[in-house]
């Protein structure tokens, strides 16, 4: 899926799960008049991924690079004591 720029995207980060949602706009280049069919879907979309372990919020990062949307979602590390008896 292919991005024309920053704006076209939004991504919201929780604690277990990221949201990514935007919009694809049809390009007049990519439509010539003959074509019957396109398998590209153009429009608002909406994705949500849930992950097993628990991501770090405030260090998550996005890029755009070439109209690919690229995240980099570290794990957060959980520090627990566990009591020896």
């Amino acid at each position: 899926m292919l991005f024309r720029s920053i704006g076209d995207i939004e991504v919201t980060c929780e604690e277990r799960s990221i949201r990514v949602e935007g919009e694809r706009r049809a390009d007049k280049e990519m439509a010539p008049k003959n074509v019957q069919r396109m398998e590209r879907f153009f429009g608002r979309f909406s994705r949500e991924f849930t992950f097993l372990s628990t991501i770090d919020p405030k260090n998550v990062e996005a890029s755009l690079t070439d109209g690919v949307l690229t995240l980099m979602l570290p794990k957060r590390s959980e520090k627990k004591k566990i009591m020896v008896r």
